[in-house]
């Protein structure tokens, strides 16, 4: 699903629903999103959020293409290349305390920001892959997209 988010709401553009036993990967992702990017004026200016389950390194490099800005949220057990020391999931260098990477390297050989969040009282960390350098209101950005589930969970 695309939505638009319109001052506290979203408001859905486009969905395809399809029945899978997991997610729906990403050439279904990119066919969604290309009917979008037709739509869209030029210049533009986008910002795509999803969810873990759609946060790909694939998707990432897809936005970094058409030049979007992006908040997509990542498993906590993509392994991250370091230039320094081995290679570590998102949930170990959290647990070092880690909360931003710049220019995290995954084995697909994507680079991206990611900015770690772990808020109290929740269970799983955030892990948000972005466009821009990292900082803790950025990493927030990744919650606009709550407007969407509003609007979807009834």
């Amino acid at each position: 699903m695309v939505s638009v988010r319109l001052r506290k709401r979203a408001v859905p553009l486009f969905w395809v629903v399809k029945e899978t036993k997991r997610g729906i990967g990403f050439s279904e992702q990119k066919a969604l999103l290309e009917v979008i990017r037709g739509w869209l004026p030029k210049g533009c200016r986008v910002m795509l959020a999803g969810d873990r389950f759609y946060g790909t390194t694939e998707l990432v490099g897809w936005c970094q293409e058409q030049g979007w800005k992006y908040r997509l949220r990542l498993k906590g057990n993509l392994c991250i290349y370091q230039d320094q020391g081995p290679d570590k999931t998102l949930d170990q260098l959290k647990t070092e305390g880690k909360r931003t990477l710049e220019k995290a390297r995954s084995r697909s050989g994507m680079i991206t920001h990611v900015g770690i969040l772990h808020e109290p009282g929740h269970d799983e960390p955030w892990y948000i892959a972005m466009d821009s350098l990292p900082n803790e209101y950025k990493t927030r950005d990744y919650g606009l997209r709550w407007a969407l589930e509003y609007v979807f969970r009834f």
